[in-house]
């Protein structure tokens, strides 16, 4: 839920976004910030010819954003809120239980965050992570996933447990900030 914090000076009042979220993937902080904005009823000023960094003393109106980004399927272009919604996605969809193989191979956060990259970037690249076989649809893949039981499991650490996937593929993915938020 966005939530719009509203100050005129004297009051605040949050207002729940009661407008429908657009679940594209290339949806920009411009988007979200006149999302926002639509939903406190607020117009968009028309660019002020005055110098920069100065408001009037009637702009009281402050808008304070608070969202979270919807984290991506590692196996299909599914999004939800939240990592623990994709995470069961992930599990009932295409049989890759993160949470059981976090526990299964006693992987600290590093390894966590390693191992996702790792097959996000092969996914993206029509790749299996387990066998490196590639595919020419993530259809394909998908299914190979399910047919091989590699969605099961996970390839050898020293493939995938390199400081070169502390990088994520996606840039800022949200998948990954759930452990930033689970352990700070």
């Amino acid at each position: 839920m966005v939530y719009c914090l509203i100050t005129d000076g004297e009051t605040n009042f949050q207002k729940g976004c009661q407008l429908k979220r657009c679940r594209s993937l290339d949806d920009t902080l411009i988007n979200e910030e006149n999302h926002l904005k639509k939903a406190a009823n607020i117009s968009t000023p028309a660019p002020s010819t005055s110098r920069p960094n100065v408001t009037s003393k009637n702009s009281s109106v402050v808008i304070r954003e608070s969202f979270t980004l919807n984290s991506i399927c590692l196996f299909c272009d599914h999004t939800l809120p939240g990592s623990e919604d994709i995470f069961m996605h992930m599990a009932y969809a295409h049989g890759f239980n993160f949470p059981d193989l976090v526990r299964s191979y006693n992987l600290d956060v590093y390894q966590q965050f390693r191992l996702i990259n790792f097959i996000r970037h092969a996914s993206l690249n029509l790749k299996c992570y387990v066998c490196n076989d590639q595919f020419s649809s993530k259809k394909n893949l998908r299914k190979h996933l399910k047919v091989s039981n590699h969605g099961t499991i996970i390839p050898r650490m020293d493939i995938w447990d390199q400081w070169i996937y502390m990088k994520s593929p996606l840039g800022n993915d949200p998948l990954l900030n759930a452990f930033v938020d689970k352990y700070t």
